[in-house]
């Protein structure tokens, strides 16, 4: 069974945050977040001197960074998640 965290999210123009969004691991740098509608997204894990950042490789909208502090906040379109980067860079996954 995969690995799983619960995470903030804010699905929607105008949600608030709420613990509701699942992180499921992928693979060393990719994982796919789920949302409480049903819906996904699939990102990869960017890791370098500047730090982490997250792309889409599901062929949605780019991601947008909105800080890349802890937590990481990114958005994809109307959709903001808040994810501890510890999650998706700890090693047990590399």
């Amino acid at each position: 069974m995969p690995e799983v965290d619960m995470v903030d999210c804010a699905i929607g123009t105008g949600a608030d945050y709420s613990k509701e969004c699942v992180l499921e691991k992928l693979g060393p740098r990719q994982f796919v977040i789920h949302g409480p509608n049903g819906g996904f997204r699939r990102f990869e894990v960017q890791q370098n001197d500047q730090g982490v950042s997250v792309i889409s490789i599901d062929g949605a909208a780019p991601v947008a960074v909105i800080s890349d502090d802890s937590p990481l906040e990114f958005a994809v379109e109307d959709d903001v998640y808040r994810v501890d980067p510890a999650l998706i860079t700890a090693p047990q996954y590399e």
